[in-house]
């Protein structure tokens, strides 16, 4: 509990796990549809704490943000993205193939997926605000970088010409 007192923000670990918790119980309304794009704040507001002004904006936690806005069909096409992504790096990072810069790049990607998994646990950094797609740009950029992992430099090159 101390560690995750040392998290930034203004709420210790004790009402981030809290929030963790009240909000969670908020997805059993909404299961199928989710409450709605930037819903949290006024569901969260209304209908846990009682109050009629917004408290928090976002829960701290990108995965109980995402099944809370759009239920649990959203999370699992989340989780899907992203467990594709790592899925995929993980083999190309064990490839012997690929060219050095190649698997430099793999590595980089790989890395990149592994911090937006774990920081999505205790923070929302990219789902709550306007770079939103954002949360995308990793594993995208898994995909794209296994469409050119086996080819040549020249057929690299040629393939963007087209």
């Amino acid at each position: 509990m101390a560690l995750a007192n040392r998290l930034p923000g203004q709420q210790t670990a004790g009402s981030r796990l809290e929030l963790v918790q009240e909000a969670s119980k908020l997805v059993s309304d909404f299961p199928y549809t989710g409450g709605g794009l930037a819903a949290f704040p006024g569901l969260y507001s209304r209908y846990i704490l009682l109050i009629p002004s917004v408290f928090f904006r976002y829960s701290h936690n990108l995965f109980l943000d995402v099944a809370l806005e759009q239920g649990l069909l959203g999370l699992i096409a989340l989780l899907a993205i992203l467990g594709a992504g790592l899925f995929f790096q993980l083999q190309r990072t064990q490839s012997e193939s690929d060219r050095t810069t190649m698997k430099l790049l793999h590595w980089a990607i790989l890395g990149g997926l592994l911090v937006l998994v774990l920081h999505g646990l205790v923070d929302d950094a990219l789902y709550s605000n306007r770079q939103g797609s954002l949360l995308f740009a990793l594993p995208g950029l898994s995909m794209a970088a296994g469409q050119t992992a086996g080819l040549p430099p020249d057929q690299v090159v040629s393939r963007r010409g087209r």
